[in-house]
């Protein structure tokens, strides 16, 4: 048996870190939030490479055992991911209060980064350097690289822009809470159907390609008539070779999907997945219109200010667009309707709302109420989806055992 060779993988590695180097050299050592398209890509497959090439390798000297590792690496990345995002919300937390309470930001982080290990430690420290030397809060945050979810960054930033931190930076939490709670059960199901996907793919692959056809030489040389269920079987498998591997952007669609959910940091944004987060997105700016508002604020110019101060790019041109259609006479509804943040039903009830005056509280429960029909709809999908495909690989194995059994019985009866 063939295991994965290590020396394949090392190529890939150290073109991933040729890449990560280049990138350095290019684009020198500025820690700063970049907007370059084409530098978030070179990092993204840098990154990608180098993970690739280094798991690979590690698979390799694994041999019989490479499946222990992969998991492994799999438990451990979601692992940490998970560790930092708590971390980073009991920032959040700190700061929030010690802004409510007049307590310098400075002396929050610095009193964290005591208590925290070493990355988010000296990460933090960073931060209470760079906001004892006067830099904003959102500006530190970038330059510290200390990313946080897109509803953090936007809080920090209207934060910043009204000069109301403390509730900015509780209305993040308030959404994030919020959305983990309404999307962990359906993310969970995905993850669970992404597994079973990726099993089933594996072990039928390798019947495929490395059973089947040793079987079928097998028989050939007692030479016996093989059932036709086997025959179908050795056609089939034959022709795997070129459409199993079609099933693998499928899978890396989902897994890219599933990942997304772990980081969603801003500046991690990858073109192509921004429509997947367009409903999460359109719920936080409802909730980030709910806090303008309570601040006195007009609809318009709070569009705009949300256009100047959000983080994702995608959805920041969104509402630079309905910006300039309310400024044109655009109602604010309809115009956020047109860039896809809003719902028919959305921009009907918060109109309804507007004019009885009640739509602060219109937009906080509309801001809820999408996320939910969001996770509801992704729920019933993998419903439908889950028993579906289990049906299909049980469909699937009940013919490769069939066709791998009826030939011993023919063989047995041979040889009697």
């Amino acid at each position: 048996m063939q295991y994965i060779n290590p020396l394949n993988f090392l190529g890939t590695a150290i073109l991933g870190a040729a890449l990560l180097w280049a990138v350095k050299l290019a684009y020198g050592r500025r820690r700063a939030t970049s907007d370059d398209l084409v530098k978030r890509l070179m990092l993204l497959a840098g990154w990608m490479l180098l993970l690739t090439g280094t798991v690979g390798v590690v698979a390799g000297l694994s041999g019989p055992f490479a499946l222990v590792p992969l998991l492994g690496a799999v438990v451990a990345a979601v692992g940490y991911f998970k560790y930092m995002t708590a971390e980073r919300r009991a920032l959040l937390w700190a700061l929030a209060v010690a802004a409510e309470k007049g307590i310098p930001l400075e002396q929050a982080a610095r009193a964290f980064a005591d208590e925290r290990g070493v990355q988010i430690g000296v990460r933090v420290s960073r931060l209470a350097e760079m906001l004892e030397s006067g830099v904003p809060l959102p500006y530190a945050l970038d330059m510290t690289r200390n990313p946080l979810p897109t509803d953090a960054l936007l809080a920090a930033r209207l934060g910043q822009a009204t000069g109301r931190l403390g509730p900015a930076l509780r209305m993040s939490i308030r959404h994030s809470e919020m959305f983990d709670r309404t999307m962990r059960e359906a993310f969970g199901q995905i993850c669970y159907l992404v597994g079973v996907v990726l099993a089933g793919t594996i072990v039928v692959n390798f019947v495929m390609l490395k059973i089947v056809p040793v079987y079928a030489k097998m028989f050939s040389e007692f030479g016996l008539e093989l059932p036709e269920v086997t025959q179908w079987l050795i056609a089939i498998a034959g022709q795997s070779v070129y459409a199993i591997p079609l099933i693998y952007p499928a899978l890396l669609i989902m897994l890219l999907l599933v990942f997304s959910y772990f980081i969603r940091w801003s500046r991690y944004e990858l073109p192509g997945l921004n429509r997947f987060w367009l409903r999460s997105d359109g719920a936080l700016v409802m909730q980030a219109l709910s806090f303008a508002v309570q601040q006195g604020r007009e609809l318009g110019p709070a569009v705009r200010l949300l256009a100047e101060q959000y983080p994702r790019p995608s959805v920041a041109r969104r509402l630079e667009r309905a910006a300039a259609g309310i400024d044109r006479g655009t109602d604010w509804c309809d115009a956020l309707q047109s860039e896809r943040l809003l719902t028919a039903t959305d921009a009907a009830l918060l109109k309804a709302a507007q004019r009885v005056g009640n739509l602060t509280w219109a937009l906080e429960e509309m801001s809820e109420g999408s996320l939910r029909r969001w996770a509801f709809r992704w729920k019933i999908l993998v419903d439908i989806a889950f028993p579906l495909l289990i049906l299909a690989l049980g469909l699937l194995v009940m013919f490769i055992v069939v066709g791998l059994f009826l030939p011993l019985v023919s063989l047995i009866q041979g040889l009697s």
